[in-house]
C-alpha cells in the first residue's frame, strides 16, 4: 500500500508559480523526503545554467516549472519523484 505523503510548504510553491515571472525564469520545486517538506526557489534564466543545491542527501529534484502548476499537480510530480528516489535507495542498498 502507498504510503500517503503529508507535504508541506506545497500551497507556497503552487502560488509562486502563478506570482512570479516565468517567461524570464523557472521555479524549482524540491523535497525533503525526512521532512515532508517542498522547497520551492525562483530562478532567473536557464535550469542548465542556474539552479539551487542542497547538501542534505534527502533533498531531491522534484521538477522545474516553467508554467504555473496547481497544488494537485506538484503533488503528483512530488509522488513521482518520491518513487523514483525508494527505487534509487532500493538498487543502492542491493548493489552495497
Amino acid at each position: 500500500m502507498e504510503k500517503a505523503l503529508k507535504i508541506y510548504g506545497i500551497r507556497a510553491a503552487a502560488s509562486m508559480t502563478r506570482n512570479w515571472n516565468l517567461a524570464h525564469g523557472y521555479v524549482q520545486i524540491s523535497y525533503n523526503v525526512k521532512d515532508d517538506a517542498v522547497y520551492a526557489e525562483y530562478h532567473a534564466g536557464n535550469p542548465s545554467t542556474n539552479w539551487s543545491t542542497y547538501k542534505s542527501r534527502d533533498v531531491i529534484q522534484v521538477i522545474n516549472a516553467r508554467a504555473p502548476m496547481t497544488m494537485t499537480e506538484i503533488k503528483d510530480y512530488v509522488r513521482d519523484a518520491v518513487q523514483l528516489y525508494e527505487l534509487d535507495q532500493t538498487r543502492t542498498e542491493v548493489h552495497a
